[in-house]
């Protein structure tokens, strides 16, 4: 009975160590010991490396356990001389130890020489299930994580590539960088590959890697012409872009399928502040648009080619959901004045979206409607159009109003359209007040009537120069009082006005 005993206690023991104190659920956050003949674990160690750790420990404490047992048997026989009960429990704990240490050996061994995978495991997916996993064989696939900070144990143990198992899903992105820890020189070591269902990456020469899906939405490259390192897809605002990007974006691509239709305006300050670029869209089959200006506008303008910050939308091309549209006031809260002040509404019709899913137009071509009969004449003329007197915004809806500046007259060429580039004009009208005719003179890029040009206007014909300006603001709730805004409240002239549907 003792001798049942002694061999259930040394059994115990060793399914104590092996599914207690060994639990690998139990002690994910430890530092495991370096044991030969045992897998090593490390950051990128998976269930399979686990377990085959944690049985070969089990087998060696085990047979620590029945070495043990037997020694402190032998000393009890010896020490038991003339004492026939004693030696017989002594006796029957030797046995028990040393039957309990060759079953471990015998079981180790058959389970070696009949299927090794018992105690060297593998983990392989399910036929037809999706995944991105390790490579070494058709039979031999592990998952991988989205970022792998070093590969080297892996590719160690022969699993050199990336294998993407899917049906109809998205490509694949993969970023190979030459160091661990994704580190690199200057970005342009990166490897960026693509992947379609079925296909292969080699990751053998990659010190880090990350991977990430070809879903809608904007990315950002080091390189004009949509070459050099990307980013991964971005579908909403950033007040601050991610490094490397930060100031040194060259081009952008977007990517869209038939339920979006991005578009992303880029800022020359963090927080959407400073001047600008217009919205950019797909303008062709790979969706690739430099956000640089040549080095000729760069100095004709003034402007640098540094972006800290983005505004990313969906153009919703059904624009009769979006709302009721925009209307521009003269005066500030001219949403709650009633009548007196001067409108300008953009209304949801084909006249104005149906061209191209947005309205634009230059600031003072937007003319004024004044209702109320109390509003004098000078008033009007004073305040004819948007750019003259820029007051309050109303949103109907869901919009984006991007309000635009070109500077003052400093010698630039600040106004463009239809391929034509041209300084502001000296406009001016003719009023009197009582018995005294007075003349008021303003700078714009257009002189609508009342307004009379009387200087200024060279053209520029056959040169375009991109949509970049030097400040700009964007709005998607009302505007009460625009003179606060950030370039308008420091005195710089309005320039183009933009409306563009959006989902939200």
């Amino acid at each position: 009975m003792k001798k049942k005993y002694n061999l259930i206690t040394s059994l115990s023991a060793i399914l104590f160590v092996l599914f207690f104190v060994a639990s690998p659920a139990l002690a994910l956050e430890a530092t495991y010991p370096r044991i030969p003949m045992l897998p090593e674990i490390t950051a990128t160690s998976e269930l399979a490396d686990y377990v085959g750790y944690f049985f070969g420990l089990g087998i060696m404490i085990g047979g620590f356990l029945a070495l043990v047992s037997f020694t402190i048997g032998a000393i009890r026989y010896m020490a038991s001389a003339g004492n026939p009960t004693s030696m017989g429990d002594a006796k029957d704990r030797m046995s028990g130890a040393l039957l309990g240490l060759g079953l471990l050996l015998v079981s180790f061994l058959i389970m070696k020489t009949i299927n090794t995978s018992l105690v060297s495991p593998t983990l392989t997916p399910l036929a037809g299930v999706e995944g991105i996993y390790y490579y070494k064989s058709d039979t031999d696939l592990s998952a991988v994580p989205q970022t792998v900070s070093d590969p080297s144990e892996k590719i160690k143990k022969g699993y050199t590539q990336i294998f993407y198992r899917c049906f109809g899903s998205p490509n694949l992105i993969i970023w190979k960088y030459p160091q661990k820890n994704f580190g690199s020189k200057d970005y342009t070591d990166v490897i960026i590959e693509k992947i379609a269902c079925g296909g292969f990456s080699d990751i053998s020469g990659a010190g880090s890697f990350k991977i990430g899906y070809e879903t809608p939405g904007v990315y950002y490259y080091l390189g004009k012409d949509c070459t050099g390192f990307m980013s991964e897809s971005k579908a909403t605002n950033e007040s601050t872009l991610e490094e490397p990007f930060k100031g040194r974006i060259k081009s952008v691509k977007i990517f869209n399928n038939a339920t979006t239709a991005y578009n992303v305006i880029f800022h020359k300050a963090v927080d959407y502040k400073g001047g600008c670029t217009g919205p950019i869209i797909q303008v062709n089959d790979q969706g690739c648009s430099n956000v640089y200006m040549a080095e000729e506008f760069q100095e004709l303008s003034n402007t640098k080619n540094s972006y800290f910050s983005s505004t990313i939308f969906r153009l919703n091309t059904d624009y009769n959901s979006s709302g009721s549209g925009v209307t521009f006031f003269s005066k500030t809260y001219g949403y709650k004045t009633g009548s007196n002040a001067g409108r300008f509404k953009v209304e949801k019709n084909d006249e104005q979206f149906g061209k191209r899913y947005y309205w634009s137009s230059d600031a003072a071509k937007m003319l004024f409607n004044f209702e109320s009969t109390e509003s004098l004449n000078e008033e009007k003329l004073a305040c004819a159009n948007f750019q003259q007197c820029a007051g309050s915004i109303e949103v109907g809806g869901d919009y984006i109003v991007l309000l635009t500046s070109r500077g003052k007259d400093d010698g630039d060429y600040v106004c463009s359209e239809d391929g034509r580039s041209w300084k502001l004009k000296t406009c001016s009208y003719t009023y009197w007040e009582g018995s005294t005719q007075m003349t008021r003179t303003e700078k714009a890029c257009y002189c609508n009537p009342p307004w009379v040009e009387t200087g200024g206007g060279e053209t520029k014909p056959g040169e375009k120069q991109d949509a970049q300006y030097k400040k700009c603001q964007v709005y998607t709730n009302n505007a009460p009082n625009l003179n606060t805004g950030e370039f308008l409240g420091s005195g710089d002239t309005l320039g183009v006005v933009q409306v563009w549907p959006i989902k939200k």
